[in-house]
């Protein structure tokens, strides 16, 4: 029931590219590896239903636009 009324619980995309577009944001001109280490220790700061090493491809990949 919790992640039918919280669907970011469930489905991590949405977090996923949230992280993505701050990245680019906050990060403009700066490349996957240099602000990789910085994406990582926010995502790890609180609890997600998705570890760092499972979401990082696709926040990497809805980073870069692909």
């Amino acid at each position: 029931m919790l992640n039918k009324a919280f669907p970011l619980l469930s489905d991590p995309r949405p977090l996923c590219a949230l992280y993505a577009r701050e990245a680019r944001d906050v990060y403009p001109g700066r490349s996957w590896q240099e602000i990789e280490p910085f994406v990582r220790r926010a995502w790890e700061r609180e609890p997600k239903t998705m570890a760092w090493p499972e979401a990082a491809p696709l926040v990497k990949s809805l980073w870069s636009g692909s």
